[in-house]
């Protein structure tokens, strides 16, 4: 039962980098954080959310979980911004039900494909995103990493 419990436990932890990041900001497609590495190490990351999410009718979803095409009309936001096609001021700064939650995505609106409507859309990017050795990355994703102004104001190593 122990050897299971290792095995399980860094699975666990992957999906839960609020755990092991802080300073988590989400800016339209980039999710910037400085994240604990191997040895308790701090090193500034940044992925591109448009490797792992999806606006499928209004909604944000995670990439993987959408058939490749099949019976899906939805606007793939992974070619560089997620304003630009299709979903709006995107931040983690936004207050949800009054509080401010570093991980949840917020999305001012993001177009259905079927009528005018741009209904408000938000993710937890907690479910998707994971710590990786003080990495950002996206679940079963090979998202570009990328040092920002962000990561370069930090007073902690940079990930390249």
């Amino acid at each position: 039962m122990k050897f299971l419990a290792l095995i399980l436990a860094p699975l666990a932890l992957a999906q839960n980098f609020q755990d092991s990041c802080r300073e988590i900001k989400a800016v339209n497609q980039y999710l910037s954080a400085i994240c604990q590495g191997p040895g308790g190490t701090e090193t500034c990351s940044e992925v591109d959310l448009t490797s792992c999410l999806l606006n499928v009718g209004g909604k944000l979803v995670y990439a993987d979980d959408v058939a490749s095409g099949t019976g899906y009309a939805y606007y793939d936001v992974r070619n560089g911004d997620l304003s630009r096609t299709g979903c709006k001021q995107c931040s983690s700064s936004t207050p949800f039900e009054g509080q401010e939650i570093p991980t949840l995505l917020h999305c001012s609106g993001c177009p259905d494909g079927r009528s005018y409507d741009e209904p408000a859309a938000q993710f937890d990017l907690n479910t998707v995103v994971s710590n990786e050795g003080g990495k950002l990355t996206c679940l079963r994703s090979k998202a570009a990493v990328r040092p920002t102004s962000y990561c370069e104001s930090k007073d902690v190593n940079v990930y390249v």
